[in-house]
């Protein structure tokens, strides 16, 4: 119940900001979900207070969520070996290749059954997955002006990191914005083409 939950907001969002980066997979995902669940409450359930509490904490949440989504060593390792034999298996079938997307959640609905069918690497509810959504319903939330100027530069310097796996982690969150922030990032647009397409070019190693 919110209505438990408003005089406590402060320490609550404290230890949840805590907790979504605990070296823990497990703990960091039932953590992750408290925004995931707090940006889907409707607006009469979430008091002014809370709204402004959680926005103080966006400096700090960002950048966790940012790399909530970097994929986890055993699951890079799985996706490698499965590159592996997908290449020495047939040639791909239209579907085997159709492009994957985030899938926005932030017009606080829930995604259909289809939806969880045919989204990003398997069925599994993972941090990667809560990070993604949660960021793109705080987006939705609170909008370009509290989200891009502490998620931009981490951007900038994830883009271009030398680990692919955070490059691919930022542009996961660039799609995870793309509904929310969709003005304010139409100026970056001819920029972001020209890398999306050299990133296209980038082999696994």
């Amino acid at each position: 119940q919110a209505d438990f939950v408003s005089p406590h907001i402060a320490s609550i969002a404290e230890f949840m900001v805590v907790s979504t980066s605990d070296s823990d997979s497990s703990v960091a995902l039932d953590a992750c979900e408290f925004w995931l669940t707090f940006a889907s409450l409707s607006d009469e359930a979430c008091s002014f207070e809370m709204v402004q509490t959680v926005q103080s904490l966006l400096p700090r949440l960002i950048p966790i969520l940012l790399n909530g989504m970097v994929y986890q060593n055993d699951k890079i390792e799985e996706l490698l070996e499965q590159n592996i034999a997908d290449e020495n298996q047939s040639p791909d079938r239209l579907q085997d290749v159709a492009p994957i997307f985030h899938k926005s959640r932030h017009s606080k609905g829930e995604v259909s059954e289809s939806e969880e069918d045919n989204s990003d690497d398997d069925n599994e509810w993972s941090l990667r997955k809560c990070s993604a959504a949660s960021l793109d319903v705080l987006a939705g939330m609170y909008g370009p002006s509290a989200i891009l100027p502490y998620l931009l530069p981490a951007l900038q310097e994830g883009l271009t990191n030398n680990n692919l796996w955070v490059r691919e982690a930022s542009i996961l969150a660039l799609g995870a914005i793309a509904e929310g922030c969709q003005g304010e990032m139409e100026v970056h647009l001819t920029q972001l083409y020209s890398y999306l397409l050299s990133q296209l070019k980038e082999d696994l190693p």
